[in-house]
């Protein structure tokens, strides 16, 4: 029987990069009270299954990425590439990816997602980009809480970007950000808590954005407060606004 609450993962927009910490959360959560599942948008299913198809018809053209390859061997596997796109169904989320940062594109291919899901209430995880994603979009009633581990603030190389933060403050979902202390897409504590809504929570820990070696007491104490704001049937988070694990 399927739960009428869920809990959807939204992990990095790179996809050469995992989310080292969800199987943990998974392991952790799956009491039989939630369903859980990992979302991953049509766009990135329809290119891994066009790399494995090119993998598997035209191996040299395949293998041709990176810059230790020859020019003309990387255009080919770009055209080609191109031209298998074309024939898929999802074309606007290829198109809009490609003009706008992918954390947009990312939830529009959210809300679609979570409007098909079974469930009546969904309280997403999400990691780095993925937060982005998910508070674009925290108005969708189906949405009962947002947890975000790395909230990317803002980019070590890029500095302050607007698209990241100033829908922040507007968020009304019960909210909790943990945020590595060492995590170089952080800004300075007391910026962090000025760009976020007041019933926010943020709990620091003592890793970096990657957030796979957190230490067991520490992952322990998110655990804790994680529970806190999935708890049903009330869905109201048992938090204290800023707190460090």
């Amino acid at each position: 029987m399927v739960s009428s609450v869920g809990i959807v993962f939204v992990g990095r927009s790179n996809r050469e990069k995992r989310s080292e910490v969800f199987p943990k959360l998974a392991e952790a959560l799956a009491d039989g009270r939630f369903s859980v599942m990992s979302f991953v948008p049509a766009r990135v299913q329809v290119l891994d299954q066009i790399d494995e198809r090119l993998a598997r018809l035209a191996p040299r053209i395949a293998a041709s990425a990176g810059p230790r390859h020859r020019l003309h061997h990387r255009i080919m596997r770009f055209v080609v590439k191109a031209a298998m796109v074309v024939w898929t169904k999802p074309h606007w989320d290829f198109v809009a990816a490609s003009f706008r940062p992918k954390p947009f594109t990312v939830a529009r291919e959210l809300d679609r997602f979570l409007e098909r899901a079974p469930f009546a209430r969904v309280h997403l995880i999400t990691h780095s980009a993925g937060g982005i994603s998910a508070t674009k979009i925290a108005a969708n009633p189906k949405i009962a809480s947002i947890c975000c581990f790395g909230y990317p603030f803002m980019h070590p190389r890029s500095g302050p970007e607007s698209y990241r933060t100033r829908h922040l403050a507007s968020t009304t979902k019960p909210l909790l950000i943990v945020q590595g202390r060492s995590d170089e897409y952080a800004p300075a504590p007391t910026d962090l808590n000025a760009m976020l809504p007041a019933h926010a929570a943020v709990i620091a820990v003592d890793c970096d954005h990657d957030y796979a070696e957190i230490p067991d007491t520490q992952f322990e104490a998110v655990l804790r407060a994680l529970r806190a704001l999935v708890a049903e049937p009330a869905g109201e988070p048992m938090l204290q606004p800023t707190h460090s694990a």
